[in-house]
């Protein structure tokens, strides 16, 4: 079979096209395309009192103020609104630390003083996180 013959793209439409359609899928583009990232963190950060110039992009952050980063960055993420590139620009860091930052609060979410930060930023939201 030619990579580029007509049997070959019917098979690849065949096993990569999905034939389902979900109803869902407009409305929840509507959905997300009404809510603002920026706004989004504002209000995460003044629920937990922080301030967003905290975060700007080259100042590092420790302790208390870290932990309350991380836990917004993982109330982003959980909604699957939101890219983990979008998520960083937010906070002056790449996808890449996003990623390990999701990995470290997936790993303390028993933490009862997270779970309590994590409920109060989910309280903006209308989903539920993953």
């Amino acid at each position: 079979m030619l990579l580029d013959s007509e049997q070959f793209l019917d098979k690849i439409r065949f096993l990569r096209v999905s034939a389902v359609t979900y109803k869902e899928g407009p409305q929840q583009r509507k959905v997300t395309a009404r809510i603002d990232p920026v706004e989004t963190v504002r209000k995460s950060a003044a629920l937990l009192g922080r301030d967003m110039q905290e975060y700007r992009a080259g100042h590092r952050v420790h302790g208390e103020v870290k932990e309350d980063r991380d836990v917004m960055i993982y109330a982003l993420w959980a909604t699957g609104l939101f890219s983990n590139g979008q998520i960083g620009r937010l906070f002056g860091i790449s996808y890449s630390a996003v990623s390990h930052v999701i990995a470290e609060v997936k790993g303390n979410r028993s933490d009862p003083v997270l779970q309590s930060k994590l409920r109060k930023i989910n309280s903006q939201f209308k989903i539920s996180p993953r």
